[in-house]
């Protein structure tokens, strides 16, 4: 039997030792979010929502926009403010490891591999865990039946994995990423289709895309009609058409509002794409729902 003479021990530099709470689209609804402190960091993502939003740490403002995430230090003072509804994601959880890099009371741009795995983490986190039936004066989450051992293990490393790509690229401009420097051709389209759904509110272009995602036109191209016969903006303008239904039934605001929200040029614009996909103008459309 040959012996192996160098064994090379692996360091646990990040670890996360217990979940405490996760949340998803978490609606702020144009009011403050009651100011808390606790002994464990919180991971705070602004999915949708203000882009003149601040978070306050111990009485001070720092500025937080839609697509960044803010990292909370334990027993900071803090709460959310934002002058038009947010929704908001929550991680928050318990580390014995030395993360106080990340607490530099910056918000966090992801970028799109970053904002990827938050997604995945956040997909996870929901099915695992959910909240307590009779919470009372307890705070907390319980285990959802679904959470097996192995789930709670790949959570737990999903989530050190993606505190690990967080510190390095905070080290010497680092851009390297932990989650995978190679990722398969559907994983690049899913990391385009979630850069898509957090700027609905924005006109994206081919080379908008490009560009965000290191890739070439033609890369992007080929992934989407792989994936969906479709060409990328057709099927970014279909998220927007989409979107504009749910917020036809979940708010009062009219078509035009709709149009302006989802970053359309103008309502006529709008309401001719609307009728194209589903045969009835905005107005129409809206009659079927009373």
């Amino acid at each position: 039997m040959e012996k192996y003479i160098f064994k090379h021990s692996l360091p646990r530099n990040v670890s996360v030792s217990s979940l405490i709470t996760v949340y998803s689209r978490v609606a702020l609804y144009d009011r403050p979010v009651k100011s808390e402190s606790h002994d464990f960091p919180e991971m705070v993502f602004l999915r949708e929502g203000s882009t003149n939003g601040h978070t306050i740490l111990d009485g001070v403002r720092y500025p937080f926009s839609k697509g960044q995430l803010f990292i909370i230090p334990p027993n900071a003072v803090h709460g959310v403010r934002s002058k038009t509804k947010a929704v908001v994601d929550i991680i928050s959880f318990e580390s014995d490891s030395d993360i106080s890099a990340l607490y530099n009371k910056k918000a966090i741009t992801l970028n799109a591999s970053q904002l990827h795995a938050f997604d995945e983490l956040i997909h996870l986190g929901v099915r695992l865990f959910e909240d307590l039936p009779s919470p009372g004066h307890q705070k907390g989450m319980s285990l959802h039946s679904r959470a097996t051992p192995l789930l709670l293990q790949r959570f737990k490393n999903n989530l050190e994995l993606f505190l690990i790509d967080l510190l390095l690229s905070r080290s010497d401009g680092n851009r390297f990423s932990s989650t995978g420097a190679e990722i398969s051709s559907e994983e690049q389209f899913d990391v385009i289709v979630s850069y898509m759904k957090i700027n609905l509110d924005k006109q994206l272009s081919l080379e908008d895309l490009a560009k965000e995602h290191s890739l070439s036109i033609t890369k992007i191209q080929k992934l989407f009609y792989k994936y969906t016969e479709q060409a990328p903006i057709q099927y970014f303008l279909d998220l927007k058409l989409n979107a504009a239904k749910k917020m036809m039934t979940s708010t009062s605001l009219n078509h035009a509002q709709i149009a302006e929200a989802l970053g359309f040029s103008s309502a006529s614009y709008f309401s001719k794409l609307f009728k194209k996909k589903n045969g009835m103008s905005p107005s129409e459309y809206i009659k079927t729902l009373l």
